[in-house]
């Protein structure tokens, strides 16, 4: 073999090799990528739900995740490590209490304890060590920004009891705004929408002196003052307790309708509820987290001494559009 036949083979073999690198090279960056692609839907199905039913996390929380540890790889460990939750957040009944917060009236007939099962409960998200990283090895961000504006921290960022709505990985070069496919910024946004329901309640009465088994609407003929409230989670990073949505309608059916949220916690909550009276006998609860709810009605017919109240109800919200009607039955005298 002549040395020019030796260089030639060589560099066909050169070539070859270069080819075979480059493929599998591209080979393990489309494998880390599509890692980090597993990884980020599953944050979204944790998170979102699969559209027909709420999260676990959602439904127990009564919230968005937040930052409960800033040690790397663990900047969404809510979601899974039971160790670095606090236990006076894990799951258990909670009783909203009419000593804390007193109803708008005195009638000694309305409950006075109202349980709402609430907490961590998890793990949501199942990992198999306790650090989660994208499939580059990287950190991930977290969006700790709002609904309107984004704000992506990671670990050395973060400060704890950041809300999260979202997830970024920076690619294999852990850079901002790369521009090879293997290098391009991945988001994983958190749909507030998604995670969010509303509740239509519908409300009647039975007036069993007049007719025992038909139900009629409440209108300024018959009800002079309802109330409706909805009593949800309200789960913070280190303590958990229940909200009450309160829903007033006073006097006839041109009067305004009010509602207030107790206790005020708008600051460390990630859903802005709120109720507004559709008729008189209608009220729309909105921006509400979805999961086991408790709700309670009640008013009082003409003259006052006539007061009715449906009983407690439960309520398991889905995302998305809820409806119920609720009878008032019930004689508060």
């Amino acid at each position: 073999m002549t040395l020019i036949e030796l260089l030639v083979v060589l560099s066909i073999m050169a070539a070859v090799a270069t080819i075979a690198l480059t493929g599998a090279t591209e080979m393990m960056n489309q494998s880390k990528t599509d890692e980090t692609v597993r990884r980020g839907n599953l944050f979204l199905e944790t998170i979102n739900g699969n559209g027909s039913s709420a999260s676990r996390f959602i439904a127990d929380m009564g919230r968005m995740p937040r930052v409960i540890s800033t040690d790397a790889g663990k900047i969404l460990c809510e979601l899974w490590d039971s160790d670095q939750t606090d236990d006076d957040v894990k799951w258990s009944d909670e009783t909203f209490s009419n000593e804390t917060y007193s109803w708008p009236e005195s009638w000694s007939s309305l409950p006075d304890e109202i349980e709402v099962p609430c907490g961590w409960r998890g793990p949501y998200l199942n990992v198999s060590r306790e650090q989660l990283y994208d499939g580059y090895g990287h950190e991930w961000l977290a969006d700790t920004g709002s609904w309107s504006s984004e704000s992506w921290k990671d670990n050395t960022t973060a400060s704890l009891d950041d809300k999260i709505l979202g997830m970024k990985s920076y690619g294999r070069d852990n850079a901002e705004d790369g521009t090879e496919w293997y290098n391009k910024d991945r988001e994983f946004k958190f749909s507030e929408g998604a995670c969010t329901a509303d509740l239509n309640v519908t409300l009647k009465y039975i007036d069993t002196d007049l007719d025992p088994d038909a139900a009629r609407n409440l209108d300024s003929a018959y009800m002079d003052r309802v109330r409706v409230a909805l009593f949800i989670p309200y789960v913070r990073r280190q303590d958990k307790g229940v909200k009450r949505i309160m829903a007033l309608r006073n006097g006839t059916s041109g009067a305004t309708a009010t509602f207030e949220i107790e206790p005020d916690a708008v600051s460390s909550y990630s859903h802005q509820e709120e109720a507004s009276w559709e008729d008189y006998h209608q009220v729309k609860f909105t921006n509400l987290a979805p999961g086991p709810r408790k709700l309670y009605a009640y008013g009082y017919l003409n003259p006052e001494t006539n007061k009715l109240a449906s009983g407690v109800i439960h309520l398991d919200l889905k995302p998305g559009s809820n409806s119920v009607t609720v009878y008032l039955t019930r004689n508060l005298e």
